[in-house]
């Protein structure tokens, strides 16, 4: 046909026979293959049509047939491509949005309004009359405990509405939002490869080509997807779950950059605009529930960790654990904002103590709850918190430590720290009083001790830090004697006698 299409003006009456018949033939052949593969595109529309399947057994097979119309004949080609188009964007998006509408049915109890850091116990529970029976089914919304679970998932299944509803089960959005969005990529990549493989003709433009049916097919589509997604977004009060969602679409980027499929990127950059915003809207809720406690009044009523500080550090431990291998600048700079905050009302609740040895210890055993919580994750990414912490812990910890020995011990100390300020008499008086008194100190430092702190491994860890810094004062103040040359005329009381006692206090705590 080439021949006689390059040489249809040479006077051949031979060519001028055969043209007309071969042109008659082209016009035969194109219409069959139109109407072979316009009937197998209607049966992609048939219920439970499997559409990779056909694909492969019937379109890629009969590959060479869509090539012949794409060269001989535009139109035939052109109205194939367009009932291809129309037929699987009614499947996808038909599909996708029953999909889209049975997973929200599937949907756990999620965090409310009131689920932030610095709202008391009574306004989440709602009151006397509040919902009881909601909060027996609601997910820690601070703590990320095996809701992590869902990024390492290496299993491709995702979740099966008939199953899940003949199981009663129910499951947190990021769950969910990973199913929605892992079948999608997985049916969009197949598509797109589908697409450049069957639809493309000229290597040069078969990117372009491949793009813009798939947008063509995709575009609706991916508006449910959007919509899936936008419809929780815009009355979540749920942190962890935004940031899960986050991390889940990072991953599902990544592999759609895996397998060379770049047709999504409008779409998970969409999701990501979605997502991030809400996100740092909760932070800021979460901040500003911290600041309005801050100008609350008779916030403390004992010594023991307050409330807002196991789900500060079930909070920022599970912030920190989603931001691994990530380093968020945003959420990096939400943590240190929220950390500062919280410092602020710690602070503020301890000064409503009068008495100096409680806001210490209240200061104490705080910290200690936000360091148990961190440690308990398990994971280095808390490591520069944990240090944080622990230096606030240990400056505290000090300071209780003088304010338990100063009043049994506060002459020594005052000796031991300036010297040159005692003399011999004091020293003398200072001796004699520590001889008589040390073993009934050590047992009211030890009562005192139980007194601040129920737990038992930071009791014990205070306890521990109380005796040792008597040891020392103690020996710098027989060192003092020695220098002053009354140490063996005093006799005092050795410290080996007073390390003895001591040890039967740290193993009985």
């Amino acid at each position: 046909m080439r021949f006689i299409k390059a040489n249809q003006h040479r006077p051949i009456k031979a060519l001028q026979n055969v043209g007309p018949e071969l042109e008659k033939l082209r016009l035969k052949a194109a219409s069959t293959i139109r109407d072979f593969f316009l009937s197998r595109i209607q049966l992609l529309c048939v219920p439970n049509a499997n559409i990779q399947i056909m694909q492969q057994s019937v379109f890629l097979k009969y590959k060479n047939l869509h090539s012949f119309v794409m060269e001989r004949h535009h139109d035939a080609a052109t109205e194939i491509r367009q009932t291809y188009i129309n037929a699987l964007r009614w499947y996808f998006h038909n599909h996708f949005e029953r999909y889209s509408k049975g997973l929200i049915k599937l949907q756990t109890v999620s965090a409310e309004k009131s689920d932030l850091i610095g709202i008391e116990e009574s306004a989440r529970k709602g009151g006397i009359f509040g919902g009881a029976k909601v909060a027996l089914n609601k997910t820690n919304v601070f703590a990320l405990g095996d809701r992590s679970d869902t990024l390492r998932i290496q299993d491709p299944g995702v979740i099966l509405i008939h199953v899940a509803e003949a199981k009663e089960q129910k499951y947190q959005f990021e769950q969910l939002f990973r199913s929605f969005n892992l079948t999608l990529i997985d049916n969009a990549s197949s598509e797109y490869l589908f697409i450049h493989e069957f639809f493309s003709r000229d290597p040069k433009s078969a990117a372009d080509t491949t793009k813009t049916i798939f947008q063509s097919i995709f575009e609706s589509t991916e508006k449910v997807g959007i919509q899936f997604t936008k419809t929780y977004v815009e009355n979540c009060y749920d942190a962890v779950g935004i940031l899960l969602c986050i991390r889940i679409n990072t991953q599902l980027a990544l592999e759609l950059q895996r397998r060379r499929v770049p047709a999504l990127e409008g779409y998970t950059n969409a999701t990501n605009m979605l997502l991030w915003p809400r996100f740092q809207h909760i932070i800021s809720l979460h901040i500003d529930s911290l600041k309005k406690m801050f100008h609350s009044k008779s916030l403390v009523k004992d010594i023991h960790p307050h409330y807002i500080t196991r789900r500060y550090a079930e909070f920022a431990a599970s912030l920190l654990v989603l931001n691994d291998g990530y380093d968020d600048a945003i959420l990096s700079n939400s943590i240190h904002r929220l950390r500062d905050e919280f410092e602020a009302v710690l602070s503020r609740m301890s000064n409503e103590l009068t008495d100096s040895p409680k806001r210490i210890a209240f200061l104490v055993n705080n910290y200690d709850l936000i360091l148990s919580v961190l440690q308990e994750t398990h994971s280095h990414a808390v490591e520069n918190e944990v240090n944080y912490f622990k230096q606030l812990h240990s400056l505290q910890k000090n300071a209780f430590v003088d304010e338990q020995l100063k009043p049994y011990f506060g002459p020594m100390i005052q000796c031991v720290q300036k010297p040159e300020n005692c003399s011999i008499p004091d020293l003398e008086r200072i001796s004699s009083h520590f001889a008589q008194t040390w073993r009934q100190s050590l047992k009211s430092i030890n009562a005192s001790v139980i007194q601040y702190f129920s737990n038992f491994k930071n009791g014990t860890s205070v306890l521990h830090a109380v005796l040792a810094q008597l040891i020392v004062y103690y020996t710098k103040f027989l060192d003092i004697l020695e220098k002053r040359n009354i140490l063996a005329r005093l006799h005092p009381v050795g410290v080996q006698t007073v390390m003895v006692e001591i040890k039967k206090f740290r193993s009985t705590f």
